[in-house]
């Protein structure tokens, strides 16, 4: 039983963990996106210049954020997996029978 639990808690940090690259994906795409079109908006050079860095900015420390909450989701998954293999799995075998009947 304890197997299965820490099998299901191996693809559980997997899905965390795709979860949190994809999510660091669509901020980084995101933030290059805006600091781009920074350019187009109707702004002075120093203005567009300043909102350009800020979301190259927010881009970066995105990827400080992602892996910290990344870390306490993980750390999450592994602690319910071994509170529920401590839960699941028998605190001691069930004596076996000796040969002569008495235990």
């Amino acid at each position: 039983m304890g197997r299965l639990v820490w099998g299901i808690a191996g693809l559980g940090l997997l899905a965390w963990t795709l979860l949190a690259w994809l999510g660091h994906a669509v901020i980084e795409w995101g933030s290059g996106l805006a600091a781009s079109g920074a350019i187009a908006l109707p702004v002075t050079g120093e203005a567009a210049d300043w909102l350009s860095w800020s979301a190259l900015l927010l881009g970066n420390v995105s990827e400080v954020v992602v892996i910290i909450v990344w870390a306490l989701g993980a750390a999450l998954i592994l602690a319910v997996a071994a509170v529920a293999k401590r839960l699941l799995v028998r605190r001691a075998a069930p004596p076996v029978p000796s040969r002569s009947g008495v235990n």
